[in-house]
């Protein structure tokens, strides 16, 4: 019991509650660190649960205002007019294809975080990542990624993005690594998906993992 209780308190590494972390998680998200290049991952139960984590982490400690590509999943606007605008995050779209759209957005809302996608879902716009990534840094905001078309064996938005303070590429493979990569595998006992939301900042990284 006394070693259950350091591991609960994380004074000691292992395992005490599937919920909280297991070998089968963890193997993947190590997989997932090495496939993103990034400082870690952290593997969650849907892709939306993924794209929500990495946001609100990416403004725990910035202004609560986003700038999101107009060219979304649906379900990812819905998240962020249903749920995160009710909760006082301020919301703004714009066309992250057109880069001088995108710098008066930020400039007018001075966002928190900038939100997009590497290829959209479903349009397939693709916008040019390193230089948002460059328009974040200078607006001091962070950048959150979606991955889920690109997959890391093609895109990695850390390496594109090594200038911004913060990026994390959620739902990495759609609803994730199982459904393209190893069709519906189990994960934490369960048949649920698994998506990991790597981040290139150790710092946000710890932040990330806490939760």
């Amino acid at each position: 019991m006394e070693q259950l209780d350091r591991v609960v308190a994380r004074t000691e590494p292992g395992y005490s509650y599937a919920r909280y972390d297991n070998p089968t998680n963890a193997a993947l998200e190590e997989l997932m660190t090495v496939l993103e290049r990034g400082h870690g991952a952290l593997a969650c139960a849907s892709g939306m649960a993924a794209v929500e984590m990495a946001v609100a982490t990416a403004l725990a400690d910035r202004r609560k205002s986003v700038v999101a590509a107009d060219a979304l999943y649906g379900a990812t606007i819905s998240l962020l007019m249903k749920v995160l605008e009710p909760a006082g995050v301020a919301v703004r779209f714009a066309d992250v294809c057109d880069l001088d759209a995108l710098r008066a957005a930020v400039a007018e809302a001075k966002p928190g975080c900038i939100l997009v996608e590497t290829i959209s879902n479903p349009l397939l716009r693709v916008p040019e990542i390193d230089k948002i990534a460059e328009i974040a840094r200078q607006a001091g905001a962070a950048l959150v990624v979606d991955n889920t078309f690109g997959t890391p064996l093609l895109v990695r938005p850390s390496s594109w993005a090594p200038t911004s303070p913060f990026t994390a590429s959620p739902s990495t493979w759609p609803a994730t690594a199982t459904c393209w990569v190893a069709s519906w595998s189990p994960t934490s006992g369960t048949s649920s998906p698994c998506a990991p939301s790597p981040a290139s900042s150790v710092r946000c990284w710890g932040r990330l993992k806490a939760t």
